[in-house]
């Protein structure tokens, strides 16, 4: 992420227990570079470990639009905890 992204900061991050395995979540903002400029972003990264494979989702949107989707990804993130294993 801190490759992608210029000013990149990254919350503390939380643990997420899940029926897949024990992961990590993490809110974070950064600069995307688009052509000349660049544009803030906003979002949360998730990463959980089951015994077999690494589930990772980045949750992102411009800054002007967190408010308004944070909610959505929060949404997201839950989901994932609340999945039986296998879905």
């Amino acid at each position: 992420m801190q490759k992608a992204y210029n000013d990149y900061t990254e919350a503390e991050m939380t643990t997420v227990t899940s029926h897949f395995g024990d992961g990590r979540c993490s809110e974070w903002v950064g600069e995307k570079p688009v052509f000349l400029s660049s544009r803030k972003m906003h979002g949360y990264r998730v990463t959980i470990l089951s015994k077999e494979s690494r589930i990772s989702v980045i949750c992102r949107c411009p800054e002007s639009n967190w408010t308004v989707l944070k909610p959505a990804f929060e949404r997201i993130i839950t989901s994932l905890k609340d999945a039986p294993n296998g879905e």
